[in-house]
């Protein structure tokens, strides 16, 4: 089964595609278009060009989430947040179109499951790019690795799609 793990933001997304349970490749989708709807666009087509030419069968995005305001240890404000939400009902809309399975993982689930367990975004990212580094000996980005590690987290439960 061919499926695709994102890590979905307005700016960089990064994927990791799957060939049944290995990884066989990654990828990153930058968009720097000011006019946000025009840049939700450009990402939902980038994803469906890569969803298409992938044939991939389901998709494993990150859910979104917002921390209390008194929380200041986490870095997401309610803008980000209203951003994402957009992106992700739009991705929805995408998959549910194209016929994909798709699967939303919660943020604290994935990192759960990969032992990334730091309060501070900045924190969190540098831990994936180094679980990537120690698991598969790949130097990639944040937003790759975060892909990589909502895919390596729902292994074990792909089985059961």
């Amino acid at each position: 089964m061919n499926w695709i793990s994102i890590d979905q933001a307005t700016r960089k997304t990064g994927i990791a595609y799957w060939k049944d349970n290995e990884l066989v490749k990654v990828g990153l989708i930058s968009k720097n278009e000011k006019d946000f709807g025009k840049r939700l666009n450009q990402i939902k087509e980038s994803i469906f060009n890569e969803i298409i030419s992938f044939q991939a069968e389901k998709i494993v995005i990150e859910g979104i989430q917002l921390e209390s305001i008194e929380d200041q240890s986490k870095d997401i404000s309610v803008e980000t947040f209203r951003k994402l939400a957009m992106l992700q009902g739009i991705l929805i809309s995408l998959f549910v179109e194209l016929g994909v399975q798709y699967e939303i993982i919660p943020p604290s689930v994935w990192k759960s499951k990969v032992n990334i367990f730091y309060n501070k975004r900045k924190d969190q990212k540098k831990a994936a790019i180094r679980v990537v580094k120690e698991l598969l000996n790949l130097d990639v980005s944040e937003d790759i690795a975060d892909a990589i590690l909502i895919g390596i987290s729902t292994i074990e439960e792909e089985l059961a799609w």
